[in-house]
């Protein structure tokens, strides 16, 4: 995660969960397309919706703040 920080705690915070999310969705995505244990897959499915419904609200929040 290479953040530049802008000083605004608020904003810092919501651009680094961005990223931190991403890497979830992104592992989580690999899980689901090449793991084969059925319950790693579950869960890995679960991870990208949970991560991108909170992603959306990070990206809507920080275009309304920024």
């Amino acid at each position: 995660m290479d953040l530049e920080f802008t000083g605004n705690p608020d904003l810092d915070f919501a651009l680094g969960m961005l990223a931190h999310h991403q890497g979830a969705i992104d592992m989580a995505q690999i899980a689901v397309e090449h793991g084969t244990d059925p319950e790693i897959r579950k869960f890995a499915e679960g991870v990208i919706e949970a991560q991108s419904a909170e992603m959306e609200f990070l990206q809507k929040w920080i275009a309304e703040n920024r």
